[in-house]
């Protein structure tokens, strides 16, 4: 029997790491890292940097939410649509 992918790797990167930050879980690899499959640390680092670039996340390392990361993580789309 075939099993379903775990949500965690069916849920856009964009947005799981947007909930992080809302949740106040922390810094985004290492609490990815935690998961029993998580997902490729270049994926993680791609969905960080467009978070960065389009404005949700500040973007001096501190992976801090913008005021409109704020926004963004409570909107259920993508982060580059909700934008």
């Amino acid at each position: 029997e075939e099993y379903q992918l775990p949500e965690i790797l069916r849920t856009p990167l964009e947005e799981l790491c947007l909930q992080i930050k809302a949740l106040s879980l922390g810094f985004i690899t290492p609490f990815l890292a935690k998961a029993l499959e998580p997902p490729p640390q270049l994926s993680v680092k791609n969905a960080i940097d467009l978070l960065v670039t389009i404005g949700a996340l500040t973007p001096d390392g501190s992976e801090e939410l913008t005021s409109l990361g704020r926004h963004l993580s409570t909107l259920p789309v993508d982060p580059k649509v909700g934008r």
